[in-house]
């Protein structure tokens, strides 16, 4: 049983409470956050009894086993450590750290104290991503990849008014390439792995990309991956093949719905004879109950070759990652 102990009190970690008091195998043990009242008022929302103002605290109770960090992106990597040492299981929010180097680090500090160490990201748990692995097999050799994640975040007012914030702020390890477009740069490093090149066009303000497009090659294919959060658009991917395509309808974290088009070779059509096919869709934003239940059936049931495949996808994205940061000049404090 997975007994988790919750550091953070936002949106995210709102959805993901509900989350996981649907779910089998899990339960949550206690919520920290610094404010007391806050903290309080979180937990009766959630039916959680215990709670506490000092995440020492809440690592040195025994009936904790996990605890899930979902706080500022800056602090992913100290907390991770703090919790590890505890010896305590983590799972930590995306962007899993500040830079590949601090990855690295708190792998070896999990396998150091034998303990396990996922990132909450949606895509590989979820059942349309298997699908969606089975139709690409169905439309020959990708050689395009477009991926898309914008959707407007009222805190850039704010930031274009001269305030600061943590979706925007470098030394908090902000910005639309460590949010929206991770999803994006994610998904193809599960599928296909590091790519041979990767470069960052980014609109960069004040040291921070809020919007940009990322180009990945890999032998025989290219990958555009865009994301914003200073704009909106229609959000989506689109594998594109020799004999046929892959959509995934709506942001790649989701995964809603999964559509098909095969090409038909026994058509005389010059341009090709085309198969279509939609696949059931899923209800909006369920993809994080889908997540922890997943997550929960493969920690329970010990598998190992599981864990191995989402630490490579981890560590691949955040080197990924750097690379694209690096390429527009983007830098953080924990660099």
């Amino acid at each position: 049983m997975m007994k988790v102990g919750t550091v953070g009190t936002g949106m995210v970690m709102g959805i993901m409470m509900g989350a996981m008091q649907e779910a089998e195998g899990i339960c949550v043990e206690a919520v920290f956050s610094r404010s007391a009242e806050r903290g309080r008022e979180f937990a009766d929302k959630f039916g959680v009894a215990k709670t506490y103002t000092r995440y020492e605290d809440l690592l040195a109770d025994p009936e904790v086993n996990w605890v899930y960090v979902c706080s500022p992106n800056s602090v992913h990597y100290s907390q991770t450590m703090q919790a590890l040492e505890a010896g305590k299981n983590v799972l930590c929010e995306k962007p899993f750290a500040t830079n590949a180097a601090q990855a690295e680090e708190m792998f070896a500090k999990a396998q150091e104290k034998g303990l396990l160490l996922y990132e909450a990201l949606t895509s590989p748990f979820l059942a349309n991503y298997h699908l969606m692995k089975e139709q690409l097999e169905r439309i020959g050799k990708v050689k395009m990849v477009l991926a898309g994640y914008s959707q407007y975040d009222k805190r850039y007012d704010a930031f274009k008014a001269g305030e600061m914030n943590n979706a925007f702020d470098p030394n908090m390890a902000g910005g639309s390439l460590m949010d929206l477009n991770y999803y994006n740069v994610a998904l193809l490093v599960s599928l296909y792995g590091e790519p041979e090149r990767a470069f960052y066009a980014a609109n960069v303000e004040r040291g921070i990309d809020t919007s940009g497009i990322a180009i990945l090659t890999y032998p025989g294919f290219v990958a555009e991956c865009h994301g914003g959060k200073d704009v909106t658009g229609e959000n989506g991917v689109q594998f594109q093949g020799e004999n046929g395509m892959v959509q995934v309808v709506g942001p790649c974290n989701s995964m809603a719905q999964i559509k098909a088009t095969v090409r038909d070779p026994e058509d005389p059509n010059p341009f090709g004879g085309w198969k279509k096919e939609e696949f059931p869709g899923t209800a909006p934003f369920t993809h994080w109950k889908e997540e922890v239940r997943e997550l929960a059936r493969i920690v329970n049931s010990g598998d190992q070759a599981d864990f191995e495949r989402r630490k490579a996808t981890t560590l691949g994205t955040m080197r990924t990652i750097d690379r694209l940061r690096k390429s527009a000049g983007v830098v953080f404090l924990g660099d």
